[in-house]
């Protein structure tokens, strides 16, 4: 092996570059880390958000269609005696999709 003057100078220089060049990988390994991390959390916030609104829309149309149901019966009250209202509000309330509205809330 060849007698070098300034063994440990040429060592210490060696050993801060490799630590720059480490120091610079791990920093742009980060940056492109968080950057794509980023991206996919927006993308889940944004699927989160349009599944809240279709639930929203969706738990909206069946009230309103349950609405529409009862008052469909009041309207027939006047014209009709009252134990066929009876029966047609218990009908309502058995269907299957009022049972759904009613009993599947918590």
């Amino acid at each position: 092996m060849l007698n070098i003057k300034h063994r440990t100078e040429i060592i210490s220089v060696i050993a801060a570059l490799c630590i720059a060049i480490f120091v610079v990988m791990a920093s742009l390994f980060m940056a492109n880390t968080i950057s794509a991390l980023d991206g996919e959390v927006n993308n889940y916030i944004d699927r989160a958000a349009s599944q809240k609104c279709d639930i929203v829309e969706s738990a909206i149309r069946n009230d309103v269609n349950t609405v529409k149901n009862f008052a469909a019966c009041a309207s027939n009250y006047k014209n009709t005696d009252e134990n066929l209202v009876i029966k047609m509000i218990k009908d309502l309330e058995n269907s299957c999709s009022t049972y759904r509205r009613i009993y599947n809330r918590r």
